[in-house]
Protein backbone atom coordinates (compact mmCIF):
# COMPACT_ATOMS: atom_id res chain seq x y z
CA UNK A 1 0.00 0.00 0.00
CA UNK A 2 1.27 3.62 -0.93
CA UNK A 3 2.33 5.17 2.33
CA UNK A 4 -0.46 8.32 1.78
CA UNK A 5 -2.58 9.63 -0.96
CA UNK A 6 -2.86 13.29 -1.71
CA UNK A 7 -5.71 15.13 -2.85
CA UNK A 8 -5.19 19.37 -3.52
CA UNK A 9 -8.75 19.52 -4.79
CA UNK A 10 -12.10 17.50 -4.61
CA UNK A 11 -12.85 16.35 -8.15
CA UNK A 12 -9.70 14.23 -7.95
CA UNK A 13 -11.17 12.80 -4.89
CA UNK A 14 -14.26 12.34 -6.54
CA UNK A 15 -12.89 10.68 -9.35
CA UNK A 16 -10.22 8.46 -7.33
CA UNK A 17 -13.52 7.60 -5.15
CA UNK A 18 -15.31 6.26 -8.63
CA UNK A 19 -12.54 4.67 -9.28
CA UNK A 20 -11.99 2.89 -6.07
CA UNK A 21 -15.72 1.59 -6.09
CA UNK A 22 -15.35 0.30 -9.80
CA UNK A 23 -12.13 -1.55 -9.29
CA UNK A 24 -13.36 -2.73 -5.87
CA UNK A 25 -10.70 -1.01 -3.74
CA UNK A 26 -12.68 0.56 -1.41
CA UNK A 27 -11.48 -1.93 1.37
CA UNK A 28 -8.17 -2.08 0.63
CA UNK A 29 -7.37 1.75 0.23
CA UNK A 30 -9.81 3.15 3.13
CA UNK A 31 -7.12 2.86 5.77
CA UNK A 32 -4.47 4.63 3.68
CA UNK A 33 -3.73 7.58 4.80
CA UNK A 34 -4.94 11.05 3.12
CA UNK A 35 -4.01 14.28 2.99
CA UNK A 36 -6.11 16.84 2.11
CA UNK A 37 -5.89 20.96 2.07
CA UNK A 38 -9.32 22.23 3.19
CA UNK A 39 -11.88 21.38 5.83
CA UNK A 40 -14.31 20.51 2.93
CA UNK A 41 -12.43 17.93 1.08
CA UNK A 42 -11.77 16.43 4.37
CA UNK A 43 -15.93 15.81 5.11
CA UNK A 44 -15.89 14.45 2.11
CA UNK A 45 -13.29 12.09 2.42
CA UNK A 46 -15.27 11.37 5.58
CA UNK A 47 -18.19 10.38 3.73
CA UNK A 48 -16.31 8.57 1.09
CA UNK A 49 -15.06 6.15 4.16
CA UNK A 50 -11.31 7.36 4.58
CA UNK A 51 -10.30 7.02 7.94
CA UNK A 52 -7.08 8.29 8.59
CA UNK A 53 -7.48 12.11 7.14
CA UNK A 54 -4.79 14.44 7.97
CA UNK A 55 -5.42 18.51 7.19
CA UNK A 56 -2.69 20.34 5.09
CA UNK A 57 -2.42 24.19 6.27
CA UNK A 58 -2.70 24.57 2.14
CA UNK A 59 -2.42 22.66 -1.09
CA UNK A 60 1.07 23.75 -1.70
CA UNK A 61 3.55 20.88 -2.03
CA UNK A 62 5.37 22.45 1.46
CA UNK A 63 1.87 21.90 2.97
CA UNK A 64 1.69 18.62 1.81
CA UNK A 65 5.18 17.62 2.83
CA UNK A 66 4.72 18.79 6.11
CA UNK A 67 1.80 16.91 6.98
CA UNK A 68 3.57 13.75 5.31
CA UNK A 69 6.79 14.75 7.64
CA UNK A 70 5.22 14.98 10.88
CA UNK A 71 2.22 13.05 10.89
CA UNK A 72 2.17 10.55 8.25
CA UNK A 73 5.46 9.14 8.58
CA UNK A 74 6.84 9.73 12.34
Amino acid sequence: NPAAILFAIGETLDNFYRHMQRDKLQRQLEGVPIIVPSERIKLLAEGYGFKKIFLAVNAGAEGFLQVLEQQVLK
